[in-house]
C-alpha cells in the first residue's frame, strides 16, 4: 500500500489465473528442493477440543 496525499489509491489488476499461480508454487518447489518441504501432519485421529454433541440434549 502507498499513501498520497493521505489517501491510500485503489488500481485495479488483473487477476492471476489459477494455472499461473500452481505453476509460480510448483517453481518455488523446485527451486527449494522438494526435499526441504515440511512434514505431513496426520489429523485424522486428533481429538476435537470441545464435547462431542449429544442429540438427546438437543430435544431439551
Amino acid at each position: 500500500m502507498t499513501v498520497e496525499n493521505g489517501e491510500v489509491p485503489i488500481k485495479v489488476v488483473e487477476p492471476l489465473q489459477g494455472h499461473a499461480l500452481l505453476m509460480e508454487l510448483l517453481a518455488e518447489c523446485d527451486r527449494i528442493g522438494w526435499e526441504n518441504q515440511p512434514p505431513l501432519e496426520d489429523w485424522s485421529n486428533a481429538e476435537a477440543p470441545w464435547p462431542p454433541y449429544n442429540e438427546d440434549e438437543k430435544a431439551r
